[in-house]
């Protein structure tokens, strides 16, 4: 993940999964683990909000399943809330 250089200011995560996409559940956990591993966060109670996409599918993840897959009850060091939000809907001018 290239954005982990830029870990030591940061004050708080945002973190964005696909939540119709179950099966990127397991490689999203991998990303965030990395990311509260690092030296630059693992000391820190940086708070992170989970933003879950598309949950307007019918094949969306619910929030509760969100948090089982990302194993999210095992972060003890950082507040964190999960988000689901439908796609926005812009009309072009």
């Amino acid at each position: 993940m290239c954005a982990l250089n830029r870990l030591a200011r940061v004050q708080s995560i945002v973190f964005v999964v696909d939540s119709a996409d179950a099966m990127r559940m397991v490689v999203a956990k991998d990303e965030l683990e990395a990311m509260l591993e690092h030296a630059d966060v693992v000391q820190r109670p940086i708070p992170i909000l989970i933003f879950a996409n598309k949950s307007d599918k019918q094949e969306a993840l619910a929030a509760v399943e969100i948090m089982s897959l990302l194993e999210l009850q095992n972060i003890k060091h950082h507040a964190w809330h999960i988000q689901c939000v439908p796609p926005l809907l812009v009309t072009p001018p």
